[in-house]
């Protein structure tokens, strides 16, 4: 499909203007030290992850496709009352407070990323972040990597009620910005969560894939890098001037 220019971009953030593999290994690895402190058994790095993975897999089942179900605070609290049998609100918070503590120290904004939302508002784009999680902790990475200002708006799945790829996130921010999809792109990294909202709402979507492989899958473009996404759209308005 021929990309066309935009009057905007919903911009995703985690794993998209970030990579999150690397800020989520450092956050366990925090918390795992905090963990062991608290708990000897955790002081084996296998069984700490093993039991972080099984109460996240509570929380899926519990909260299905709600943004409280990527509350780390909520899994340590899960964690915590299985191995002592009540709420021990301290170890809750220690432990809590060392996943973000590595989490945010490992965080790197994407090369480019800057220069390419610049450009866009430059070129009269206007620019909204669409995310899962928690509106509190999104606002805090967005301040870490110092990108606070880059949008307008901060749209969370929090506030819908639901998760990408359910469209109610999508509308609410094309209702706010008042603007028809097709004059929209979708920028983000996931197949189903991104790719999946901006299909069902009619918006172009651009996937940046952090691996060297650009399988086929359902965006209108894939990149590797935000340079890439710069390129395009100058090449674009180039076109309409």
């Amino acid at each position: 499909m021929t990309m066309r220019m935009p009057t905007a971009a919903l911009i995703d953030i985690d794993n998209t203007v970030y990579a999150y593999d690397p800020a989520h290994a450092a956050g366990l690895r925090s918390a795992h030290i905090a963990a062991a402190e608290i708990y000897d058994p955790w002081g084996a790095y296998d069984l700490f992850l093993q039991d972080y993975a099984a109460a996240k897999k509570t929380l899926t089942e519990r909260l299905g496709d709600q943004a409280a179900v990527h509350s780390r605070l909520l899994a340590f609290k899960l964690m915590i009352e299985r191995v002592w049998g009540r709420t021990t609100p301290e170890a809750v918070t220690n432990i809590t407070d060392a996943y973000w503590g590595g989490y945010l120290d490992a965080m790197v904004l994407d090369h480019d990323f800057m220069e390419t939302a610049t450009c866009m508002k430059r070129l009269g784009m206007r620019l909204a972040w669409v995310s899962n999680f928690t509106t509190a902790r999104q606002i805090t990475k967005l301040r870490r990597l110092g990108i606070e200002d880059v949008a307008e708006f901060l749209f969370t799945s929090e506030e819908v009620g639901a998760d990408k790829p359910n469209p109610a996130l999508g509308r609410m921010a094309l209702q706010t910005l008042d603007l028809p999809p097709e004059l929209v792109w979708f920028i983000g990294d996931d197949l189903v969560n991104d790719v999946g909202l901006a299909r069902a709402l009619g918006m172009q979507v651009i996937r940046l894939a952090r691996d060297a492989v650009r399988y086929l899958d359902d965006a209108d473009l894939v990149v590797s890098s935000w340079g890439e996404i710069r390129d395009l759209v100058l090449k674009l308005h180039s076109r309409q001037s």
